[in-house]
């Protein structure tokens, strides 16, 4: 049985012999681990690069780097390579663009019913925070329904049942029962 990429030799910039698993539109491509054919010292991922505070800064990409995705279906991923010796460093973050980052976090937050700042993320479906979406004879500390209040008919809009729930109850569903409740 053959293997699926066939082990080649290839000169680097720099002059070094490595082993690597073929060639991908012109480009030598090294496999994620394993000898041979892994990844040569001097070359990193965009990923890498960033870790290590740097960026490809425009150059050509001098390789790819195979690897097997975690997800059967995917089968191999490719990502380009690049030299770390011709990386520059990261772009200083400005202070406009942090001044645009807090306002966009804030807005996030920002309840649209109350307009205040509810300390997290609100979400994306409602746009309100926890208070103002639940009814407002809910018990705060159990996020239920007080029992017969007003609101007790709309608690499926949270998602909570309609009567308090006591664990010393059972009921045995029947076939009426069954039919009668809606979905």
């Amino acid at each position: 049985m053959a293997r699926q990429c066939p082990i080649e030799v290839t000169e680097l910039w720099d002059g070094r012999v490595v082993f690597c698993r073929g060639a991908w539109g012109g480009l030598p491509v090294f496999a994620w681990r394993g000898r041979p054919g892994s990844v040569p010292s001097g070359l990193a991922t965009v990923r890498q690069l960033r870790g290590m505070g740097l960026r490809p800064g425009g150059q050509e990409q001098v390789g790819v780097l195979m690897f097997a995705h975690r997800k059967p279906y995917r089968r191999r991923e490719f990502a380009a390579l690049y030299r770390v010796d011709l990386a520059k460093a990261r772009r200083p973050v400005s202070a406009a663009q942090l001044a645009a980052l807090r306002r966009a976090m804030a807005a996030r937050r920002r309840c649209t019913t109350c307009g205040c700042d509810a300390g997290y993320c609100v979400p994306t479906s409602t746009r309100q925070c926890w208070t103002c979406f639940l009814p407002a004879d809910t018990d705060p500390t159990t996020s239920r329904p007080r029992p017969g209040g007003p609101s007790a008919k709309n608690a499926h809009r949270a998602g909570f049942p309609s009567t308090p729930i006591r664990s010393e109850e059972t009921h045995d569903a029947t076939d009426a029962d069954l039919r009668e409740r809606p979905l």
